[in-house]
């Protein structure tokens, strides 16, 4: 799957059921998600920052 904001416009209800369901999803699949939202750190196995300073996050 791949994800490009997939919270943006979404309330926090809904948020949370996206987390919930994500969770569940990632167990057999690679889900990519570009985002410039934190809300959903908590979720993600690795993560790559792109900005300024360019790093890599494992």
């Amino acid at each position: 799957m791949i994800l490009d904001e997939p919270i943006s416009a979404l309330d926090y209800n809904s948020i949370l059921k996206l987390k919930s369901i994500l969770k569940e999803e990632k167990k057999d699949k690679i889900i990519l998600m570009i985002t410039h939202n934190e809300e959903i750190e908590d979720i993600v196995d690795e993560f790559i920052t792109l900005g300024k300073y360019k790093s890599l996050s494992f």
